[in-house]
């Protein structure tokens, strides 16, 4: 088949939760979804929120006690398994880190959390392709790198792949992946995005800060007869606080916008 005309939806997003607090009842309360958002399936800690400021939304991930963690899951609608994929999305660091282990990610694979099981949290990310972010390279409180997922095709062990250039934790910055889903492989580019909020049609930076991938650069699990394509976006974090409500202090939780995915299938126009 040819390519699908290209479509731009506007989804009124409003400040207030951005899906149910309960992962055990993610669908319990329809009033509660936004646009299709559910926590994972995970024993998720904090909340995630739609905070708005002069009408530039955009999603906090939070919690009073820092040793928490969160997933939250989109479905795509489309189940991608030829081509190649585009994903991008501004994401803001905390300030500080807390916690034994720090992280926050900007994801897509497949949705396999269907246990409750404290024992399959990890099935999740398992089955993810590009997995990319921030991360505490060394342990420490304030210190963070950008970082994307170095996997090795079938989900049992990988490498998160630290980058080298620093990370001012005052800016936005634009995360950039392209996926070649025949090769199962992907590149991504960080861009300095500055310190006010960007918007969806805010260009990126002329260059990019910092890089990742090449020939090698390995999903964490390849799409197989197993794994079908790509199907779901994820958003997480583990280590960041800033109250309940991301009121207490919004510079000590993990902030997302602008997030695009454009898909190319095999033998269309680039």
């Amino acid at each position: 088949e040819g390519p699908l005309a290209a479509k731009t939806y506007t989804i009124p997003y409003v400040a207030g939760l951005l899906c149910a607090p309960d992962y055990a009842t993610a669908y319990a309360n329809p009033a509660w979804i936004q646009d299709g958002w559910v926590e994972g399936i995970n024993s998720c800690d904090l909340f995630a929120r739609v905070k708005d400021a002069g009408g530039n939304p955009l999603a906090c991930l939070c919690r009073t006690d820092p040793g928490k963690y969160l997933y939250v899951r989109h479905p795509i609608g489309n189940l991608l398994s030829n081509g190649s994929v585009r994903l991008a999305g501004d994401i803001h660091p905390p300030s500080q880190w807390s916690g034994s282990s720090r992280n926050i990610s900007l994801h897509l694979g497949t949705d396999r959390f269907m246990s409750l099981l404290d024992a399959d949290r990890e099935e999740y990310y398992r089955y993810q392709t590009c997995l990319l972010g921030f991360r505490s390279a060394n342990g420490t409180d304030t210190s963070f790198s950008f970082f994307a997922y170095q996997g090795n095709g079938d989900g049992s062990a990988g490498t998160m792949v630290s980058g080298t250039a620093p990370v001012d934790t005052s800016h936005w910055y634009r995360f950039v992946a392209t996926l070649d889903l025949a090769a199962n492989t992907y590149t991504a580019a960080v861009h300095d995005m500055g310190a006010d909020q960007p918007t969806l049609n805010t260009p990126d930076s002329a260059a990019p800060v910092e890089t990742f991938g090449g020939a090698t650069f390995r999903f964490r699990m390849d799409l197989t007869n197993a794994t079908s394509g790509i199907s779901v976006l994820g958003l997480s974090t583990y280590g960041v606080s800033g109250g309940d409500t991301g009121d207490t202090n919004i510079n000590l939780t993990a902030r997302f916008d602008n997030l695009t995915l454009d898909h190319t299938p095999s033998g269309a126009p680039s």
